[in-house]
């Protein structure tokens, strides 16, 4: 599976979770759990969530769909500001990095 692919699943996946709660809101549906009676506050809350995860997936399977193959950054060294240290960059985008020091061993 693709991030591209994965990207998608997972944001179709919570759009259809907020729709259903906001389905349960119109519709007037009542939830109990264990005997108590959930609150349509609570559904509003779900619908929050949920489509907020559900945009960024699809968000982030946009950018997924414009990365060029073979034009990774993972992996690749750079120099970092401290001294007698390299760090390997992990993660790099419009502008932002993760980067991860190794301490440079010398022979004596």
């Amino acid at each position: 599976m693709t991030i591209r692919t994965f990207c998608t699943l997972a944001a179709a996946i919570f759009a259809l979770i907020a729709l259903l709660q906001l389905i349960r809101i119109v519709m007037g549906w009542s939830v109990t759990l264990n005997g108590v009676d959930v609150p349509f506050w609570a559904s509003w809350i779900a619908v929050t969530v949920a489509g907020a995860l559900s945009f960024v997936g699809f968000r982030a399977q946009l950018k997924a769909g414009r990365a060029r193959p073979g034009r990774s950054v993972a992996g690749q060294r750079s120099h970092f500001p401290t001294r007698g240290h390299r760090a390997v960059v992990l993660y790099r985008d419009s502008g932002s990095a993760i980067y991860v020091l190794r301490p440079q061993y010398f022979a004596t």
